[in-house]
């Protein structure tokens, strides 16, 4: 007996949501921004590149056809564009990358890569990846969100992840950035598979590559090497965020006790700087990378279901000492706020966020360690 015909999606009906069936593209694929195909017929394409070099020509094709369409007086200027991406455009997107992703300043030293960039010595893979992340974010003169609407965040991404995979056979540590780059961003694009392998190939470069080997405390280190052990930390972060801490203990523990924390960032981008102590977080990538151990601890914790009051009470007693312990300028108010640099203050609002998450999941626990024992009655 012949069934009836699906009416969902290829991708709604895999994630088993709701699909609308609207064609060519259901609401829910428009609205996230993926390709939307179903059963006997062709998929719309968006954002889908075949190839790295194929793609590259169209991303310059079509932005060539975007400024004909706005009757600029004066024919495009390729030679002023890197990686088929007019190099103005580049320039904005590496301002947003800095100024809105968490880990920007991790994985890069922003004059470092302005100064590449300039030179046309930048790795592209490196930038089509600063370029796909910081187009979820750029706005156009409208207000609009021309880029990621136009799929040019995916296209990019997509070509990104061609070049890079090309080099896992001899990886550098510059292939960490774009791996963790494009784990978020197909994060955020809804895409977890995808995310899942590009985050792993990134830790597993840096932990195949050694990044960074321990320095003693108190050295004084070049920027080249706070570069390299602040992509240690972002691959600790983007673990902790995950909650893998099976991996983060068995294989990162000597690391994670005996890498210098990032320096304080007004050291950051001097040709020789000390490293902090090991003791506090009064920089905020320190305070950060505290607070989502606390986090992993707590996640870990309550996810074994034999967490005992005991522990839940050391525990909060650790989450509070780190609140407690803050600067002024990282505590959450709207002084700290107002006061805060603007590249800093989402990582402000993120460690609140983060603290806040850690009290939530540690105090809803409480409520099975009275539930599961017996009755009265012993039943």
């Amino acid at each position: 007996m012949v069934g009836r015909p699906r009416r969902s999606c290829f991708r709604c009906n895999n994630q088993k949501v709701r699909c609308n069936g609207v064609r060519p593209t259901c609401d829910r694929c428009k609205r996230i921004r993926h390709i939307c195909s179903y059963e006997g017929a062709q998929p719309e394409p968006y954002g889908y590149v075949s190839s790295p070099r194929s793609s590259t020509a169209n991303v310059e094709s079509r932005y060539a056809d975007r400024e004909e369409q706005q009757s600029s007086p004066r024919q495009p200027d390729f030679q002023a564009r890197y990686c088929g991406i007019p190099r103005s455009l580049i320039g904005d997107l590496v301002d947003i990358y800095f100024s809105h992703v968490y880990n920007a300043r991790l994985l890069l030293h922003k004059d470092t890569v302005v100064e590449a960039v300039s030179a046309r010595t930048a790795t592209s893979h490196v930038v089509l990846s600063i370029c796909a992340f910081a187009s979820k974010y750029y706005r156009d003169a409208a207000g609009n969100h021309s880029l990621s609407e136009s799929g040019f965040g995916q296209e990019w991404a997509s070509i990104a992840g061609s070049m890079v995979a090309t080099e896992l056979g001899e990886p550098k540590e510059e292939n960490i950035v774009t791996f963790i780059n494009l784990a978020l961003y197909w994060y955020s694009e809804g895409e977890w598979r995808k995310a899942f392998i590009y985050k792993w190939n990134g830790i597993q470069i840096a932990y195949v590559l050694g990044v960074p080997a321990p320095s003693p405390h108190g050295t004084t280190s070049s920027l080249r090497t706070e570069v390299t052990r602040r992509r240690f930390w972002a691959c600790a972060c983007i673990m902790l965020f995950g909650s893998k801490a099976d991996f983060v203990v068995s294989t990162l523990s000597d690391s994670l006790t005996k890498v210098p924390l990032p320096c304080p960032e007004s050291r950051f981008g001097k040709d020789t700087l000390s490293p902090p102590t090991e003791s506090g977080h009064n920089t905020i990538f320190a305070a950060l990378i505290h607070i989502l151990m606390l986090w992993n601890a707590v996640y870990q914790s309550v996810k074994d279901g034999d967490l005992q009051l005991n522990t839940l009470q050391s525990l909060n007693s650790r989450i509070e000492s780190w609140n407690t312990s803050l600067p002024s300028d990282l505590e959450f108010s709207p002084d700290s706020l107002n006061d805060a640099l603007a590249q800093d203050q989402h990582l402000v609002l993120l460690l609140h966020t983060i603290y806040d998450q850690c009290l939530c999941t540690l105090h809803s626990s409480i409520v099975p360690l009275f539930c599961w024992g017996m009755s009265c009655d012993g039943t």
